[in-house]
């Protein structure tokens, strides 16, 4: 159900809430870390185990416009299909997601420059959210559906990185409160450190800010890392990365990546 995904849109700022920003300082495609005028762009996971690499069913495809905004989006997994439309000042005007058993449609209207309002129907469930801007580094965002009511806190650094997001979620007898801050290296959009009361995960990144080390901080006190090794096409967009837990290689990403 969507109510479920409220408080993990707070622990994935960097490719949240762009789309309602006044200004849309990143394009999609930039926001994924990818270079030059990206058309399409294929991954495929391979599973490895005693030296035998398997595709698996973990596929994804991306199609981009000229100017970088998401067209369509594929999951082939869960076998969803979703399809943007924007206006012509390059807002999102609809987001369609459809899979075999489930539909999900995002209808965006702005009745000002800095109030976004967005639908959101899934089935019987109907949520509205409203979206303002509050200042040039703030963002507020009030839903309201037919299960729950929350309120949404963003901000934002001077390069349009969310540094701070607080989730307030109400219940009949109880809120939940959930804070997360976000730290950047130079003019990456991937966060290198988050904390939620204290730090949960760090990425240490290469000069094309692309994750080389990924540590997950757990409550016992223990760390878990993933190190990532890549090769490049001449556009510095990687078309393999390697996946190696404890030093063990456990999977490798292949894309194909086309451009206009």
């Amino acid at each position: 159900m969507m109510k479920k995904k409220y408080f993990f849109l707070l622990i994935m700022p960097i490719f949240s809430l762009s789309q309602i920003k006044p200004k849309i300082v990143y394009n999609d495609a930039q926001r994924m870390n990818l270079k030059g005028e990206v058309k399409e762009v294929f991954e495929v996971d391979y599973r490895v185990e005693n030296n035998i690499i398997t595709e698996t069913k973990k596929k994804d495809f991306c199609q981009f416009l000229i100017n970088g905004r998401l067209q369509t989006k594929v999951n082939f997994v869960n076998e969803t299909v979703t399809n943007f439309i924007y206006d012509n000042r390059d807002r999102i005007l609809s987001e369609k997601s459809k899979s075999n058993n489930n539909e999900l449609e995002l209808h965006y209207s702005y009745p000002e420059d800095s109030v976004v309002v967005i639908t959101a129907k899934e089935g019987n469930y109907i949520s509205i959210s409203r979206n303002i801007i509050k200042k040039d580094f703030e963002l507020e965002i009030k839903k309201n559906s037919n299960v729950t009511q929350y309120i949404e806190n963003y901000t934002y650094d001077k390069l349009s990185r969310i540094i701070k997001s607080q989730g307030l979620q109400y219940y009949p007898n109880k809120v939940d409160t959930l804070k997360i801050t976000s730290v950047y290296h130079k003019k990456c959009l991937m966060p290198i450190l988050q904390s939620f009361k204290k730090p949960f995960f760090k990425n240490i990144l290469n000069d094309n800010c692309d994750i080389i080390t990924h540590i997950v901080l757990k409550n016992d006190g223990t760390s878990e890392q993933s190190q990532y090794t890549y090769i490049y096409d001449k556009e510095k967009n990687w078309i393999e990365r390697k996946t190696y837990l404890g030093g063990i290689l456990l999977k490798s990403t292949k894309r194909e990546i086309k451009y206009y």
